[in-house]
């Protein structure tokens, strides 16, 4: 064989290998919506929203007291938050789960967390190994049942209950939404709204149930969706083009999200919604009333931008 044949034979060689490698690159990459943005995720909370920024550190304005902003500052080495009525859960690098004072339960012997959820008056841990944790106040305890729960991949919460992910697709609950999600199939999602579940399919399909027909959990039709979020009787969706879709109760004016584009992440308050485009800009709806003065601080979301 000459040296121009071994020379063709080594460039194509190299040139499989360089596709191969390119391969595996694409495929263990992983879909992060926030990635080389400033802002790594958001939580909205009943009267607070709170932002993780890519540093580690944790900013919150709104809420019942100053103290919740303070103590969400001091917080570094975090990796995710989640937020309840009147609090901030955060789950930090070293797979511990810590909570602002407000929060009734216990997480400090949990280790091992890859996600946390967070209802109104609960904290959802999802383990490496599948298991799952969660603690809050003493009401609704039937929601805490999930000692059982194996190969877990996702959480959510809501008012009276705890929902899992199962690695096979289907949806396990502790406690109650009034409705049975045993027949949901090939879900890759899950959201939790105050008493109503959603889940997403592998195919972009929104599915929904609660306890009693309302409009924000039947009947959606919805398609294309990549991202989900409930609240209190509202369920909000992202398509893959970045619309965001709606549907609910328009108190204080928490659906009026129809004009946002370029979403990559939602998450639903009791009275406001909050979003993050592409660019990692902050969306907020706009409180429509002042009667209670907790609602004042949803107004200046944009104080978080970073």
């Amino acid at each position: 064989m000459n040296k121009k044949k071994i020379a063709i034979i080594a460039a194509a060689c190299i040139a499989v290998i360089a596709i191969i490698v390119t391969v595996i690159c694409i495929a263990g990459k992983t879909n992060d919506p926030f990635e080389g943005l400033a802002i790594r995720g958001i939580a909205a909370g009943e009267y607070h929203t709170s932002v993780l920024y890519d540093d580690g550190t944790v900013a919150t304005v709104g809420g019942q007291n100053d103290l919740l902003a303070y103590e969400c500052a001091q917080w570094t080495d975090v990796k995710e938050i989640a937020a309840g009525a009147d609090f901030t859960a955060v789950r930090l690098d070293n797979g511990f789960v810590q909570t602002t004072s407000s929060f009734e339960g216990n997480t400090t012997f949990w280790r091992n967390i890859v996600q946390i959820a967070a209802g109104p008056h609960h904290v959802v841990g999802l383990c490496a190994d599948g298991t799952v944790f969660a603690t809050g106040d003493d009401k609704n305890t039937a929601k805490y049942a999930v000692e059982e729960w194996t190969d877990i991949v996702a959480v959510a919460a809501g008012d009276k209950y705890t929902a899992g992910l199962k690695a096979d697709g289907t949806v396990v609950l502790a406690g109650s939404i009034g409705a049975d999600v045993s027949g949901w199939k090939k879900v890759t999602s899950i959201a939790g709204g105050y008493n109503h579940l959603v889940g997403l399919t592998k195919s972009g399909k929104v599915l929904a149930a609660g306890a009693a027909k309302a409009d924000y959990y039947t009947d959606l039709n919805w398609k294309g969706v990549k991202a989900i979020a409930a609240g209190k009787e509202i369920t909000v969706a992202i398509k893959d083009n970045g619309k965001v879709l709606v549907a609910g109760d328009n108190k204080l004016g928490r659906t009026d999200v129809q004009d946002w584009a370029d979403c990559i992440a939602v998450s639903c308050g009791l009275y406001h919604t909050v979003g993050v485009t592409t660019d990692g800009t902050l969306l907020s709806t706009t409180i429509l009333s002042t009667v209670e003065k907790n609602l004042l601080g949803q107004d200046n979301v944009a104080s978080l931008q970073k």
